[in-house]
């Protein structure tokens, strides 16, 4: 084992909680090294500090490919668990996170679109992308003013 492995797993709690949200996971690893404001543990390595949810997927799964970012499956920004912890793009991740979930909620509790139109089955229509809801009237309406405004519009001249 590395020096690096040996510094790194003794910062380590791995009698950590399990988390609600999927308990099914097990329990969390937890950080007991310096962390940030949100929780997101620390480490310096080669003189940089690193995520030590980063270094623990480096340290059992290899480099993290470009591009991707590390997601907590569990929820809890102290873990370190590798098996709590999955790399996926930035987009996926934000779709995971509780900001999406709370905007999920939120948007299902609404009645009405934002121009106080009823969302109901005749008048309502769904993403197929992210099953987001929105509202066919605004949707006809603004299809309407781009015609128009196309039609209105002068035609460039070919010469």
């Amino acid at each position: 084992m590395s020096n690096l492995a040996k510094r790194f797993w003794s910062k380590v709690n791995k009698e950590g909680p399990i988390p609600e949200r999927r308990p099914e996971l097990g329990p969390c690893w937890v950080w007991v090294g310096s962390r940030e404001r949100r929780g997101y543990g620390n480490m310096c390595v080669d003189g940089r500090s690193k995520k030590a949810h980063r270094i623990a997927v480096e340290l059992t799964r290899g480099p993290i490919p470009d591009g991707l970012e590390v997601d907590h499956l569990c929820s809890n920004t102290s873990c370190v668990n590798p098996s709590h912890l999955e790399a996926v793009t930035h987009a996926v991740n934000v779709a995971r996170g509780r900001l999406a979930e709370a905007n999920a909620r939120r948007g299902a509790e609404r009645t009405h679109c934002k121009r106080g139109h009823l969302f109901d089955e005749r008048n309502t229509s769904r993403n197929s992308f992210n099953g987001r809801r929105f509202c066919r009237t605004c949707c006809n309406d603004a299809q309407r003013q781009r015609f128009h405004a196309r039609k209105e519009a002068p035609i460039a001249s070919l010469a």
